[in-house]
Parts: C-alpha cells; structure tokens; sequence
C-alpha cells in the first residue's frame, strides 16, 4: 500500500520556502524509541515485593505491544499558548503562517447539553489543523489513539476514534482534542513539537509513505466542493462511507 502526504493547495501554495519541513514538524513516521516501554525488558523483570520475585512485564501484552508498533505520531507543529484571564480563555498560536494554519475549533454547542464535560478542560474542542491532505492507494482503516503514554495527555488529549478511506479518497490530516484550561489568570504553552495523537493503519505493517506538493487539484477540489454544497445547502453530510462496519 502505498500512502501519500500532499501538501494542502489550499493553505500552502507549494512553493512556501522549506515546505518540506512541514514532515518533520507535524508527522514522526520515526517516532523515538527511548521510552519508558522500549527500556522495559521483555521477559521477567524484578518487583519490589516483602519476599522478592520476577514478573512478566507489559512488554508480553498485546494491547501495549501495538500501541508502539507501526504508528505514525502526529506533532504539534508551532508552540501554542493557553491562557485564562478572569475565567476567559485566550489561545494564541507561535505559527509562522497565521494561527488559522495551525488550531481551529468546534463550539460547545455542537455537542449538545449532555456532553459530560470535564471542567479540567476547555470547553471548546481544539482541532490542530493540518499542512496535508492524506490519501491512500487502497481502501483502508486509520485508527487515531491519544498518546496516553506521554506527559503531553496533561495537557492535550486527541479524540479517539476509527475511520474507514476509499482508495484515492483525500482526507485533511485534522486531529481534534481537548485541551487543559489554566487555572485562573494562569498561563501554560504547549509547545511545538509535543506529541498530540498517534495513528494506526490497520492490518498494514509497512506502508511507503510518500510527500509530495503537486497533489493533483482535481481530487481535492471534488472533495472540498462536495463538503462546500452539504454545508451551503444545510444537508446532513454523510459521513456513512468514513464509518467501520
């Protein structure tokens, strides 16, 4: 299978000096293996017990093998300053291209009176928008996990979720979560190059991943004009072909 990064017409004309760079700052297909999961040893390991003893470690576990295994960790790409004024929250972006190039949000409205809000977290879900667009030569599943192993679910935590792609399908590479508000008149930065999501391609051990910024105009645009008409006309966009059955 065969994966490709194009960089979005859209926001990056493809001639943006360095644009290349934009791989390095936002997408780690080489994530560092120094953690703590890596250093573990992968048999019996000692425990601190009244008699002593050995026991397996995590590293026998299937759930947390393949949470490091064949993932893509998505970046923050600019550092990004939360601050709260007299319970207002203020967000200001470092993006060298324009703080609407890097967060955008979805309003507390859009989901409903009975989100069981945390109030440990801003109400206002932060998407951290993506330089990309994503498509895939064959149909495929994507799964996108929190990196729950990483200080960084302090303070950003990624929405989880699992969707299906069509072949040749462009998709935005967007990754929606909620952010930590400070406390009263406090200030912190999430700064850039924080992990804040990490993405799974199922059943897929290798793919060659490829970047490019001569994506083809015409399949975007038949994507972006699709979502423009479902939004102008107030239809339910249907997102059934995005759902795993």
């Amino acid at each position: 299978m065969k994966v490709t990064f194009g960089l979005n017409p859209e926001k990056y004309s493809g001639e943006e000096r360095n644009w290349q760079d934009w791989q390095k700052k936002f997408i780690d297909f080489n994530p560092s293996e120094e953690t703590w999961f890596h250093r573990l040893k992968a048999g019996m390991i000692p425990y601190t017990s009244p008699h002593g003893g050995k026991i397996l470690s995590a590293r026998t576990c299937p759930s947390f093998v393949s949470s490091f295994k064949n993932r893509i960790l998505v970046r923050n790409i600019a550092d990004l300053e939360i601050s709260n004024v007299n319970d207002t929250v203020k967000i200001t972006s470092s993006h060298p291209y324009g703080e609407e190039r890097h967060v955008n949000y979805h309003h507390e409205y859009q989901l409903g009176k009975e989100f069981p809000f945390d109030k440990s977290v801003f109400k206002n879900p932060v998407k951290f928008v993506s330089p990309f667009w994503m498509y895939f030569s064959e149909k495929a599943e994507v799964i996108f996990s929190p990196v729950w192993y990483d200080k960084s679910t302090q303070f950003v935590q990624a929405l989880p979720g699992i969707i299906r792609l069509e072949k040749n399908e462009p998709v935005e590479l967007n990754i929606n979560t909620f952010v930590k508000q400070p406390e009263k008149n406090t200030t912190y930065t999430i700064e850039k190059g924080t992990p804040i999501c990490q993405i799974f391609i199922v059943d897929i051990k290798k793919p060659k991943v490829f970047f490019t910024n001569n994506i083809d105009k015409k399949i975007v645009a038949k994507r972006m004009s699709s979502l423009y008409e479902n939004i102008a006309t107030l239809k339910s966009v249907n997102i059934g072909k995005f759902i795993t059955r």
